[in-house]
Parts: C-alpha cells; sequence; structure tokens
C-alpha cells in the first residue's frame, strides 16, 4: 500500500515519522483505517519512506489476503483524515 505525501503527513506525530501502523477495518461499511502503531505492537506493519520524502510504502499483503481483498491490479482510493481519532481512513470498493 504505497501512502503519498499528504497522507504521510497526516500520520506524523510531533515531528516524528511513525516506524509502524495498524490497520483496522470495518467489513459492514468496506472501510479501512490506518493508524500510527505503540511501541512493540505486534499487530503493527513496518512503513518505508521513499528517499525522496514524497511518501510511504506499507507491506499489507497479510490484511490484505485477510479482509479477501484482491490486490493483482493497482488501485487509488480517497482517503479523510480522521482528526478525533487521529486515524487515516478510506473506503474499498466491493468489487
Amino acid at each position: 500500500i504505497y501512502l503519498n505525501q499528504g497522507a504521510v503527513e497526516c500520520l506524523v506525530s510531533r515531528r516524528r515519522l511513525p516506524d509502524a501502523v495498524l490497520f483496522l477495518w470495518d467489513a459492514r461499511k468496506r472501510t479501512a483505517a490506518i493508524k500510527v502503531a505503540g511501541d512493540n505492537d505486534e499487530r503493527a506493519y513496518r512503513v518505508a519512506y521513499s528517499d525522496k520524502s514524497s511518501g510511504a510504502t506499507i507491506t499489507a499483503k497479510s490484511f490484505l489476503n485477510w479482509i479477501g481483498f484482491p490486490y493483482a491490479e493497482p488501485l487509488t482510493v480517497p482517503a479523510d483524515w480522521v482528526a478525533k481519532q487521529r486515524l487515516l481512513r478510506f473506503q474499498l470498493p466491493s468489487d
């Protein structure tokens, strides 16, 4: 999963880029969210940043398998920042 620079900036906490994130899933609404993980959280996915500071990649194949989402083809989806919960939320298409 690739996050553009704007999405990465939403996840920055105390001017620190997150090392890992959690994925949250609401199957009924087909909505996912990304939230900064706490230190040593075994459920977390590592975040890899590009050298040009233009974005980040999260290898989340196991999450996509778990929710049954096909990931063979690239897909771009809009996301919104939920400030109160400090998470980046996006909806996945049903097909």
